[in-house]
This record gives C-alpha cells, structure tokens and sequence, in this order.
C-alpha cells in the first residue's frame, strides 16, 4: 500500500541476517527481485539490544557472514547481468569509500563519527540518543548513551560530555593499531559498537566487531577490484556514486 501511494522505489525492506538466513542467499536476492525492489542491503546482526539477547539462537561467526554476503552479491550482480539493476547496498558503501570522491556520509564510517553529529534518535522514553544502535541498548537496561532529554537545546547536546567522548573516541589519528592499517582513509572507528561490546567506548578497534567486519569488506573488494572485468568496474563505479 505504501508503495502504491508514494512510489514503487520510495519504499525499502531492510533485511537483517540472522543464522537462517545462511542456507538461502539466493532466495532472499530473488525474493527483492521478484517484489520489484531496487535495492538489498545485506546487513549483518549489530549485537545489541534484542539481538544480543538471542545470540545463541541467531548469531553466526563472522566469517559465516562473510560466505553468504559473497554468495548474496554474486546473486545481485547475476540479475544485473539479465537486465534487472538491483544494487547492494553495503557494496555501495564499501565501494563508495575506495572509488568515489564524494563521500556518502555513510554515519559508521565517518570520521569523526557520525553518531550524535549525522544522526541522533529520538526513543519514546523521552530521551535522545546518538543514532539507532545507542537506542537499541536502552531495551537491555542500558542508558550510558543517553545524550539529554527531548527538548534540550541541540547546542546543549553537540556539547555534552558524551558526545565530546564519542568524537574522540572515533578519531583514528589517535589509534596506534590505526595509525599502521591500510584502511585507515577509509574507516573509523565506531565508538558505540565499542561501548555496546565492552562498556568502553575507548576500546581498541581490533576486538571490535565493526573493524573485523568492515577489514573482511575491504580485503574482499579490494581483491574483487583487481580481479573485476570490465562489465563488473561498469557497475561498481555506478554504485559508488552516493546515494
């Protein structure tokens, strides 16, 4: 119905994968196809909130996600061969950040980070947080990412204790393991996904899921750069443009 009212390519379906989700790669590109969707997001579980309750019964190792992002793209970029132009959506991020001089904006890569300075949230509790994933931990009990009330002035908010911690907390310059990462212009670290997984924002990216995750997604295209015809560069420069 939404869709009908404002438009077939108005409306997204954001997909999350859980350990189900594994076995049917193909499936689920299909099934965005066969909806008419113009685009997929295979995202990965961000461990917070619900999820990190259920992660014995839905999580998966990294390099899980891994094969069946592989097998996801190569699906996408199947149906792209028969005319149909879905695009991935994390394949645009990634690509964005090594093809495109103009940078998306997308908010876990930002240096500084994007979180309370690009997006802040605004849960029915009352308060205001710096972006969706700080929200989600409220639902586990934990409010330590609480930016101020709803009605604080926004000056009042970019100046809070927390978000001055956030900011430098993502600034890479100051990571010693960063300093020495191929990566570096391209990644950041993400200061919540810290906080979420060891109650630090301050955590060392490496033990971080956000920098194991996003080093596998750079060695991967990096290395499907290389190796990518001419057909394959064709889309993936037309991906990296922002969106």
């Amino acid at each position: 119905m939404a869709r009908e009212i404002i438009g077939e390519e108005s409306v997204s379906a954001l997909m999350t994968t859980t350990r189900s989700s594994l076995s049917f790669p193909n499936e689920i590109v299909d099934e965005y196809v066969h909806l008419g969707m113009p685009e997929v997001f295979i995202r990965p579980l961000s461990i917070y909130g619900f999820a990190k309750k259920n992660i014995k019964h839905i999580g998966y190792s990294l390099a899980e996600f891994m094969e069946f992002y592989k097998a996801c793209l190569e699906r996408v970029l199947y149906w792209n061969r028969q005319g149909n132009h879905i695009r991935e959506v994390y394949a645009s991020i990634i690509l964005n950040k090594l093809l495109s001089p103009f940078d998306a904006g997308y908010v876990d890569l930002q240096r500084p980070t994007g979180a309370g300075l690009s997006a802040i949230a605004y849960n029915y509790d009352g308060y205001i947080y710096p972006g969706d994933e700080a929200r989600m931990l409220v639902e586990t009990g934990d409010h330590g990412l609480r930016l101020g009330a709803i009605g604080t002035p926004i000056s009042e908010l970019l100046n809070s204790d927390l978000q001055i911690n956030l900011v430098r907390a993502s600034l890479n310059d100051e990571k010693d393991e960063c300093g020495s990462c191929a990566y570096k212009p391209f990644c950041a670290p993400n200061p919540i996904d810290a906080y979420a997984q060891h109650g630090n924002l301050y955590a060392r990216p490496s033990e971080t899921e956000h920098c194991q995750k996003h080093t596998l997604l750079f060695d991967y295209f990096f290395n499907r750069i290389k190796h990518a015809s001419t057909w394959e560069m064709d889309i993936f420069y037309n991906w990296a443009m922002p969106f």
